[in-house]
């Protein structure tokens, strides 16, 4: 199992020169990535198989409170949206508490706008 920098460094591309933080004191800034999140889309995004497909199809996380995990785990889904050509590629985002879904969905939204 190869590990790709060029596939790990696009996923981190993706957050830090396309993705707005989309509330608070952060808003519309670049999404810089905290070392955690990086080493986490290194992990998912840069492992890869001989034909340079990812290998990682599943991936839990778990973070303190406020740690960003809401923008991230949305940041995430929007990308998986629009660059990933996995064939059959399903996206789904789970938490303990509907309200939480609900808030991961409503950043997902405001960085698509």
């Amino acid at each position: 199992m190869p590990f790709s920098e060029p596939h790990a460094r696009a996923a981190c591309n993706f957050f830090e020169k396309i993705l707005k933080h989309s509330a608070d004191e952060w808003y519309g800034k670049p999404f810089m990535l905290a070392p955690w999140e990086e080493e986490a889309l290194n992990a998912i995004f840069g492992n890869i198989d001989e034909n340079g497909n990812r290998i990682i199809e599943t991936a839990y996380l778990e973070v303190p409170k406020k740690s960003g995990k809401s923008e991230f785990v949305a940041g995430l889904i929007v990308m998986m949206l629009t660059l990933d050509k996995m064939p059959g590629c399903q996206i789904y985002g789970a938490a303990s508490v509907t309200k939480q879904a609900l808030n991961v969905y409503r950043v997902v939204t405001k960085m698509i706008e």
